[in-house]
């Protein structure tokens, strides 16, 4: 694994220029680290460290950022709808938080909590404030930065999966659990040689948290034309079997060729599809992994080929359909933040549940779908708020890098089957189509701005300085 420099680094990131074709200024120094912890964020579950729950290196990285932040001079930014509804989400998880621990309800024994269900929420508030100040401070950055330090992270999570790969061919699992690689979590084992399955999740937790954000990768390398990056990107996405992963690339790449039909990305696409087809032809393994994933969507003859392979998506539906029940009992502030566990028992008569959701300490019940996840912790109230933050940092369909639109297509999609909201790479996401769209908006207006004829300009001008003028004479009364 080559060795990341964090000097490097940080320079290669603060010299990116923005789309703007502007200088950019000198970065903070909590701008610099929340870069740093977008570099590092494919690290969910490797190089953790275990202070009674796993302390990721961007968690860390954010900390420290937030401490400095009292001696920092950050830009002064116009609070835009996403920063709105960022912290109307947060004052609904404190609400809801309050509301829980005022009510003290008894919470006795439940599997998958080793710590009181009120030490396990307040953790859970502490970690949304934390996500939304990693967002804060990370809106006065460029484009082209948090894009450099997406596409860094793509070098990180290749080489996750290429340490995990290695290191579980050569048969050292101990090595692996003494860095924290998650080992226990098995996906189909693509060679008939192999027994047992095979690891899938490279240095997060599960495949499926490798796939988006391998997908989200795939289309900000893209952007920038870092196409070696995107490949990297792409083989981490074949290495996760992430059904959702192909899914979301898929539906975004499709859906941006019929907004913006074009003959060169026309060309692009079917040269895609006839390279993807020829290696679906000649490798056998790649075969496999693709009619493994139709048969678990339930498409084709291939279903019958692969025992038990809609067991994982009929288990997430149920998980669904419980979160939406737990929504309906708690409509308003739902049940707490990171509760969904706690409920989940109180709602499983007439589904089937495996056995060892009611007999292991250490599997915990989720939602597997942020939407329902933060319906039946958040309620409505949570729910319109994560809604209308999606939808206000969608790029605008006309002037918009291409890749951006089919990313934001792949978030919408992709949140539906992760864990949890406070996954960070959501955020990392989220947070890059932000910047861009306000960059976006900017640029419009400087459009505007060369196209304004002298004498409009004259008129703006005087226009602006009696509003300034009115301003000051309403704060001086």
């Amino acid at each position: 694994m080559t060795r990341l420099h964090t000097g490097r680094i940080l320079k290669d990131l603060e010299n990116g220029k923005s789309d703007q074709n502007r200088v950019p200024r000198k970065l903070t120094i909590a701008e610099r680290l929340i870069l740093l912890s977008v570099v590092f964020v494919p690290l969910q579950q490797a190089f953790t460290i275990d202070i009674g729950f796993p302390l990721k290196p961007s968690e860390l990285l954010i900390i420290m950022a937030i401490a400095v932040l009292p001696f920092q001079r950050l830009p002064q930014h116009r609070l835009r709808a996403d920063g709105i509804m960022l912290w109307s989400l947060i004052a609904v998880v404190i609400l809801s938080s309050l509301y829980r621990l005022l009510a003290s309800e008894p919470i006795g024994f439940i599997p998958g909590f080793t710590r009181s269900a009120n030490v396990d929420l307040v953790l859970y508030l502490c970690y949304a404030i934390l996500v939304a100040l990693f967002y804060s401070v990370g809106r006065g950055v460029s484009r082209e930065q948090l894009g450099r330090a997406i596409v860094l992270s793509t070098w990180v999570m290749g080489a996750g999966v290429l340490i995990q790969l290695a290191l579980g061919n050569l048969g050292h699992v101990d090595v692996l659990e003494l860095l924290n690689f998650e080992t226990k979590a098995k996906g189909l084992a693509l060679d008939d040689e192999l027994d047992g399955g095979v690891m899938r999740s490279g240095s997060f937790v599960e495949g499926q948290h490798l796939g988006f954000y391998a997908a989200g990768c795939v289309l900000v390398a893209l952007s920038y034309r870092k196409y070696f990056s995107a490949i990297i990107a792409i083989l981490c996405l074949i290495y996760s079997q992430s059904t959702t992963g192909f899914i979301s690339l898929v539906v975004g790449a499709v859906v941006v060729v019929m907004i913006r039909p074009s003959v060169s990305l026309a060309w692009k696409f079917i040269s895609a599809g006839i390279a993807a087809f020829i290696t679906y032809s000649t490798s056998a393994g790649l075969r496999t992994l693709i009619n493994y994933q139709l048969a678990k969507l339930g498409v084709g003859s291939s279903a019958s080929d692969f025992s038990g392979s809609n067991i994982s998506m009929d288990l997430r539906e149920v998980k669904t359909l419980i979160g939406f029940e737990i929504l309906g009992e708690n409509p308003l502030l739902g049940v707490g933040p990171g509760r969904y566990g706690v409920h989940f028992f109180d709602h499983t008569e007439g589904y089937e549940i495996p056995d060892y959701y009611f007999t292991l300490d250490s599997h915990r019940a989720i939602a597997e779908n942020t939407y329902a996840q933060i319906g039946a912790e958040l309620g409505l109230l949570g729910l319109f708020a994560w809604i209308l933050l999606l939808l206000a940092v969608r790029p605008k369909i006309l002037g918009a890098d291409l890749p951006n639109i089919a990313l934001w297509l792949a978030l919408v999609i992709g949140v539906g089957t992760q864990s949890n909201w406070t996954f960070l790479p959501i955020w990392t996401l989220i947070l890059y189509l932000s910047v861009a769209r306000r960059e976006a908006g900017a640029n419009d207006i400087a459009m505007d701005d060369e196209n304004t004829s002298d004498s409009d300009k004259k008129i703006r001008s005087i226009s602006n300085k009696v509003s300034e003028i009115r301003r000051k004479a309403y704060r001086a009364s």
